[in-house]
């Protein structure tokens, strides 16, 4: 997702909607000369924990079609491997409809209020969570979990709750071999499960492969001590188009 900045300049962003603000990598930082807001730093909590960052100036940012100013944010150490500059989060996403597909992304227009007419899409219904973000039921194997929509989150992930409850059902095996979960603060070991079908409302998902972690991110959200997941691009991005709907509060999809 290209972010245009102060110098006309297009910067791949990470498009992430379980991020509480929009938030820029050092390397940006260092390519516009921004300038550090004295004395200032914000605990960020990150998938796999909390950091201390660093406070800069940003200004104002095109993005999905929009102008936001960004005013302040915080920066992030490079990711190893990505090639971004920086995270969309949901603060420039409340109250708006984020559309996703093959003409990449953008926000949904009042005079495009007629796209649920179409009867291809599948709808599930949810909720507002954390700082904005939406959540969704999954079932599996019968078991209905609370699911964060996350595009930043590369795998689904399951809690260790969620976990124990869909190991012996019907339909779920444990998979071979040993897993781990990254993000800004570290690696998380993590185990995997193979499960038959899941469903989002209407949305039905085949062979669907699993990450079992309890990642800090479960208590940012309120989600520690009850099954939760985070439903990941693997799931999400399966469709071949999307709809993340913050006004109405519900996923949207049409499947190939």
């Amino acid at each position: 997702m290209d972010v245009v900045a102060a110098d006309g300049q297009a910067y791949p962003f990470l498009l992430d909607t379980a991020a509480s603000r929009t938030v820029v990598y050092r390397t940006f930082v260092s390519l516009l000369d921004l300038e550090a807001s004295r004395g200032q730093s914000r605990r960020v909590i990150t998938a796999t924990g909390p950091r201390e960052m660093q406070v800069y100036r940003v200004g104002k940012i095109h993005a999905l079609g929009t102008a936001f100013d960004l005013k302040e944010t915080v920066a992030f150490p490079d990711p190893r491997g990505r090639g971004v500059y920086g995270i969309l989060g949901i603060d420039i996403m409340h109250g708006r409809r984020l559309a996703l597909g093959g003409d990449g992304a953008r926000f949904l227009l009042e005079d495009d209020e007629d796209w649920l007419d179409d009867p291809s899409w599948l709808v599930a219904e949810g909720r507002p969570v954390g700082y904005g973000s939406l959540a969704v039921t999954v079932t599996i194997a019968g078991v209905e979990i609370p699911a964060i929509v996350d595009t930043g989150a590369g795998a689904t992930v399951l809690n260790r709750m969620a976990g124990a409850e869909l190991k012996g059902k019907a339909g779920v095996e444990v998979g071979a071999g040993a897993a781990s979960v990254s993000a800004t603060a570290g690696s998380v070991a993590a185990e995997v499960l193979v499960v038959e079908h899941l469903t989002i409302g209407d949305w039905r998902k085949e062979n669907q492969r699993l990450v079992v972690a309890d990642l800090p991110v479960f208590s940012a959200f309120g989600a520690k001590h009850a099954p939760a997941m985070i439903l990941g691009a693997d799931v999400l991005l399966s469709a071949a188009n999307m709809v993340i709907d913050f006004k109405e509060w519900r996923l949207c999809v049409q499947v190939p």
